[in-house]
């Protein structure tokens, strides 16, 4: 984004500011536990893009890449669990809570026992019932709504199929897992040639993450906005905003690519050529990136799926759920 450009993002961005600090504010006795998460994924979705766009880019950058793929992951879970009656959505979200909570106190148990077993922490004392429990409760959701794998919740790229977010989330999966998994491309990408040897630093690829995280950050508060406002009341007041937003991810005349033909020494286009056919795409009538939801998702019950009824016990593919 050329320095105008951020200029005026960061305009919006504070406009909607005490939009988004209002609608931040909930309670779980009004709001139930889905709607919370919908108000925190929000907020937290805001927070990132104005910490993006109110720095200059620096090695924070590299960091910041790997947080898109949580709000990613935060949309495209909240749109699937969107799909379930009421009673679900609230049971669902309180499951995988207490589940999550549990899991962590187990871990946490494992790891202070070893390195450090003279610090009192709160340890996870016979849960291994409870949790399993709370598996079977989320595998009888499985009889009801769509998801395929015997597994006591679906992987987010399933639930990215069943919404229809599978392009966002294996472009931004592809483009963040290097960051959160073992990647040799990755490190040896931190190279720059310095003298006959390579320099490895993080900052050596400043301009292209602080590039990636604004565009791509933007998209992200473009999808949630899009999905969840009306979900929240507030789709009238924030839609000139973000519609103002889409405009800016239009007129860019290069969106962040995965792999760039700089970085492989492959000729480059020339700006004319990039600037044609960005006119020539804008002559004629293209499907719009985004679509307003304008209510909430109808609740949808399917069909019992094949093997899914009858589910008491978990399969050995549950062993490790968090998996995606």
């Amino acid at each position: 984004m050329s320095n105008t450009s951020s200029q005026s993002v960061r305009e919006v961005l504070g406009q909607m500011a005490e939009l988004i600090t209002r609608t931040a504010r909930g309670s779980t006795r009004e709001d139930g536990f889905f709607l919370a998460c919908v108000r925190a994924a929000l907020s937290k979705n805001f927070e990132i893009n104005t910490f993006i766009h109110n720095h200059k880019p620096g090695v924070h950058d590299f960091a910041v890449t790997a947080s898109l793929r949580g709000v990613c992951e935060d949309i495209i879970a909240l749109r699937f669990i969107a799909t379930f009656t009421k009673e679900h959505r609230e049971e669902a979200v309180a499951v995988l809570m207490l589940k999550s909570v549990m899991e962590l106190m187990q871990e946490q148990t494992k790891f202070f026992e070893k390195y450090r077993p003279s610090q009192p922490i709160l340890e996870a004392k016979d849960v291994a019932t409870e949790i399993h429990n709370l598996r079977l409760r989320l595998r009888q959701m499985r009889k009801s709504y769509r998801w395929k794998k015997h597994r006591e919740w679906p992987s987010v790229q399933e639930m990215a199929d069943f919404t229809g977010l599978r392009p966002l989330y294996d472009f931004l999966y592809a483009a963040t897992s290097c960051f959160v998994h073992f990647s040799p491309s990755n490190l040896i990408r931190m190279g720059a040639v310095d003298a006959e040897q390579l320099k490895f630093s993080t900052a050596n690829f400043t301009e292209y993450y602080a590039a990636f995280n604004r565009f791509y950050g933007l998209f992200l508060l473009i999808t949630f906005c899009t999905k969840f406002s009306a979900m929240l009341g507030i789709k009238q007041e924030i839609q000139p905003s973000i519609e103002r937003l889409m405009k800016h991810l239009d007129e860019e005349l290069r969106w962040p690519e995965l792999i760039t033909i700089e970085e492989l020494n492959v000729p480059s286009v020339s700006r004319m050529l990039r600037m044609m056919a960005h006119n020539a795409r804008k002559a004629v009538e293209a499907p719009a990136v985004w679509a307003w939801d304008d209510a909430e998702p109808q609740p949808l019950q399917t069909p019992v799926l094949p093997g899914a009824a009858g589910d008491d016990e978990l399969d050995e593919e549950d062993g490790d759920a968090r998996a995606d």
